[in-house]
């Protein structure tokens, strides 16, 4: 049912981690996960088994962030990785895929597109929650970057250059997981907002994806 492209963003893989009796949180790139599971063996937290993800009653935490800063940083790591990899493709070369297809990997694709990952393991009316990136410090005072630099000044300014009125639609679906912060909703319904009060949003950003369009077949 996946597209090729498809397997890099929505992994048949899912880490939810329980950090106390009946808390769960779900760790996103770019959004704290490496300080969360650097903490896991001392804390005596724990990843729910996949196969128990469905099972699951009490609301999914997830931790957001700005959608053009998670992108910056997102990218930036991206760069370093494929470094690291000894990708030997230059920076140029790399920014135009990223700039020209948007989302080939997961630490700059849109935390709305990890939502839809959690949805393949969990149920449709599972429960999620949505906190800003500013209240992570309640469970884990960590600050790692995983060896990671900061952006440059001009790494900046060249991600900046991108068509931004494209990304910024894509971007816009982490918006509106930012407007429900606070609440409780289950992902069937926060879908459906989309589907009722974007429906453009919704045609332009789902239908054309095979596995997508799959996971929404199920709310």
């Amino acid at each position: 049912m996946f597209l090729e492209v498809d397997s890099i963003i929505f992994p048949d893989c899912c880490e939810v981690i329980q950090v106390a009796s009946q808390q769960f949180v779900y760790p996103i790139f770019k959004c704290g996960r490496s300080s969360l599971t650097w903490n896991m063996e001392s804390r005596g937290w724990t990843f729910v088994p996949e196969q128990d993800i469905n099972k699951l009653v009490t609301p999914i935490k997830i931790f957001l962030r700005d959608p053009r800063d998670r992108f910056l940083s997102g990218v930036n790591t991206y760069m370093q990785h494929l470094a690291r990899e000894g990708n030997e493709l230059d920076q140029h070369t790399v920014l135009y895929f990223v700039n020209r297809y948007l989302f080939l990997n997961r630490h700059y694709a849109p935390q709305f597109f990890w939502l839809l990952n959690l949805a393949r393991f969990a149920r449709p009316d599972t429960l999620v929650t949505f906190s800003p990136m500013t209240e992570i410090n309640q469970l884990t005072d960590a600050n790692d970057h995983a060896g990671i630099a900061p952006l440059t000044d001009v790494l900046r300014e060249k991600i900046n250059s991108f068509n931004w009125s494209k990304l910024e639609l894509y971007l816009y679906l982490d918006q509106i997981l930012i407007d429900h912060i606070d609440k409780i909703i289950s992902i069937q319904d926060l879908i459906k907002h989309v589907q009722t009060n974007h429906s453009e949003l919704y045609k332009l950003v789902f239908q054309p994806t095979l596995n997508i369009t799959n996971v929404l077949s199920k709310t």
